[in-house]
């Protein structure tokens, strides 16, 4: 191999080497800020969020979630949870995103179990969490062109399923307490497809 040939060969292998290192590096530093990321976001809303297993994939744009149990940081441990997913898993074209478009190949969850509550004194713990029971600020309203209607979905959902997806409706305000639940599924594809109907079941 002539000297430029050499030269040229070890430039490619450390240019490899250095990708495949700086992937790795994404890949750890992924793994270590995204539970950090869900806690900081549950301590904003004054909850906290526990899971059993989180799995995260920068290079295929997927994501699964496991066994999830939002609870209010006062309650106690074997407190019902507010919210609890059994299973999750969200797939997103990275090319897409890349070009600035939300495309999600797709996405599922099941076992969801949604807990509203009014408890005896009329509070609502969502509402609280939400920071609905606070006064929106006035917003100075600015004259403009009325526009015509736009129903197309900012993104584009392949497939999408979800199973057992519950919510329990408690108030404890009434007599007797109400504490019902409804429980359904839904199946959507093909939403904000360019050449195809959206189907939902």
């Amino acid at each position: 191999m002539s000297r430029v040939g050499e030269l040229w060969s070890r430039r490619w292998v450390r240019v490899v080497v250095k990708t495949a290192l700086g992937l790795v590096a994404v890949r750890v530093l992924v793994t270590l800020l995204a539970p950090l990321a869900i806690s900081f976001a549950a301590r904003s809303l004054e909850l906290r969020a526990e899971y059993d297993e989180l799995s995260l994939s920068v290079f295929s744009g997927s994501a699964q979630l496991s066994g999830l149990a939002v609870r209010a940081r006062e309650d106690a441990d074997d407190a019902p949870p507010m919210l609890a997913v059994g299973y999750g898993l969200v797939d997103v074209s990275m090319l897409s995103l890349l070009r600035g478009e939300l495309h999600v190949e797709r996405a599922e969850i099941d076992d969801v179990h949604a807990r509203v509550e009014r408890r005896a004194d009329g509070c609502v713990p969502w509402v609280r969490h939400l920071g609905l029971d606070q006064p929106a600020a006035p917003k100075k309203e600015v004259p403009k062109e009325p526009q015509p209607l736009d129903f197309t979905s900012p993104v584009r959902i392949d497939a999408l399923r979800a199973l057992r997806v519950g919510i329990e409706l408690v108030d404890a305000s009434v007599t007797p307490a109400i504490d019902e639940e409804l429980v359904c599924e839904l199946r959507i594809s093909d939403l904000g497809a360019k050449n195809g109907v959206a189907t939902f079941e």
